[in-house]
């Protein structure tokens, strides 16, 4: 295992999203610390730290609110979007570890002990593929949920997982990065029909039209209904997700946490 140590390099904290060596990942910035760290990384080659936040509904952070670990990665694209926000897109690099801050304004800088892991490409590697994927599909389908961990995930979303995992493998193959397709040994995970209940229109019209002696749950109740958003999206909502759309209209930007995909409303 090679260790590579970086002084002073920036820092951008993430919620609810966690980069891997080896993979692809874009994702919006907004934060003004944030913002300024792209910025300097892309002025000096581009190598950036990403590391996830302890809590991710902390919008002000320090650098107690960070994990230690987290991925040294190549900025590859930047886009402006409406407002003050960029779309970032990175390579992941190494995995490394926070060796002390350097700086914490305009933006965290750190240094790092960057983690080359050394490829497996030997007859034993090769066997032990299929093993760790099949072991993979049983941790899924008894794992519990990262937030009510006292409940089990879904069969429908260990399936969803698990079809993410198998199209890895599937491009892993195709790059020749090992030697066969493991997916050949694997059984996919089967999704349960799930019947979905929904409000009607005369349904919401009544609901709308019903006293509440709470008139903001009555409010989010109606918001709800008629944005398509989950609880856990409707309580992370801030005003800097309202921004100007294109149109010169009002839009909310919000990236939606189960999916971990961004839509606008």
């Amino acid at each position: 295992m090679n260790k590579n140590y970086y002084e002073g390099i920036p820092v951008v904290p993430l919620r609810g999203l966690v980069v891997f060596p080896y993979t692809y990942v874009s994702f919006d910035v907004g934060r003004d610390m944030s913002v300024a760290a792209i910025e300097a990384a892309s002025n000096n080659g581009g190598t950036i730290f990403l590391v996830a936040q302890k809590d991710q509904k902390l919008s002000e952070i320090t650098k107690d609110n960070l994990f230690s670990t987290g991925c040294v990665c190549r900025i590859k694209n930047i886009v402006k979007l409406p407002g003050e926000t960029i779309q970032v897109t990175v390579c992941g690099l190494f995995r490394a570890v926070v060796d002390g801050f350097s700086q914490e304004e305009p933006f965290f800088a750190a240094n790092v002990i960057a983690y080359d892991d050394e490829k497996m490409n030997s007859d034993e590697a090769e066997a032990m593929r299929p093993i760790i994927s099949k072991k993979f599909r049983e941790y899924l389908l008894g794992a519990n949920q990262l937030r009510l961990t006292h409940l089990k995930i879904s069969k429908n979303s260990a399936a969803g997982y698990y079809s993410t995992f198998r199209g890895f493998l599937n491009i892993a193959y195709r790059e020749k990065m090992i030697k066969e397709n493991v997916n050949d040994f694997l059984e996919k995970i089967e999704t349960d029909d799930v019947r979905k209940e929904f409000l009607t229109s005369e349904e919401l019209k009544k609901l709308a039209a019903t006293p509440c002696d709470i008139p903001v749950l009555k409010r989010a109740s109606l918001f709800s209904c008629l944005t398509g958003l989950r609880i856990s999206d409707i309580l992370n909502l801030a005003w800097d997700d309202i921004q100007l759309a294109p149109d010169l209209g009002y839009c909310v930007r919000i990236r939606i946490q189960k999916t971990d995909t961004e839509t606008m409303l």
